[in-house]
């Protein structure tokens, strides 16, 4: 006689990928929000200083 455990071939397909799923939108939302709040982060101290200059000046 074989006996069949639950494991985890049983469950709805849903049930499975929610777990997975959840994990990447954390992190999607957490550099979302670094980006958002401090792009000086991402920039860095170049890029930033050229985004705040006045046109004539970034051109030379």
């Amino acid at each position: 006689m074989v006996s069949v455990g639950v494991g985890a071939g049983t469950g709805s397909p849903t049930a499975v990928v929610l777990p997975m799923l959840v994990g990447a939108l954390a992190f999607l939302i957490v550099a979302a929000t670094i980006v958002m709040f401090d792009p000086l982060l991402i920039l860095g101290d170049d890029e930033a200083d050229i985004a705040r200059r006045p046109r004539a000046a970034a051109r030379r």
